[in-house]
């Protein structure tokens, strides 16, 4: 009975871990066909554990970015296609989960918060701002220009 039983918790934990694998795929899958999409570069894609996340999508932000003004219309295109390829992440996982995954995505939310206030005045507007990112990402509309070379 004792085997029994724990050969269905093995067989639970398996499944169990089975399905956290596939959601962190669909996450970090999730930004990178954003990247693509938007013409942003990445250097790699991850499912593989670290330290603080269970994958990575490593977007390359190039140096005109680095280098210019707020007020630039390409600086602010660029952080919108940004913030959508973070929003990407935690949507595509939402899809495949059914529900929302809070934790999984909370350094997601620390991004895209810290992004818009780089183009934002205010928290009212932030927090309209990414709404508005949070409906075009949802509802797959892309930007009319890609950003990338």
């Amino acid at each position: 009975m004792v085997a029994t039983m724990m050969g269905k918790r093995l067989e639970r934990n398996a499944v169990m871990a089975h399905r956290r694998l596939c959601s962190t795929a669909h996450h970090e899958a999730g930004h990178a066909v954003a990247a693509y999409v938007f013409g942003l570069a990445f250097t790699f894609a991850t499912i593989r554990p670290a330290a603080e996340s269970a994958g990575h999508v490593e977007v390359t932000i190039p140096l005109w970015v680095k280098r210019a003004r707020r007020s630039d219309p390409g600086f602010r295109l660029w952080v919108d296609s940004y913030v959508m390829v973070q929003m990407a992440g935690f949507l595509a996982e939402r899809d495949y989960l059914k529900r929302g995954n809070h934790k999984g995505a909370a350094s997601d939310y620390a991004g895209t918060y810290e992004l818009a206030k780089l183009v934002t005045f205010g928290i009212r507007e932030r927090l309209r701002y990414l709404d508005w990112l949070y409906e075009r990402t949802r509802v797959g509309t892309i930007p009319c220009v890609r950003i990338g070379k």
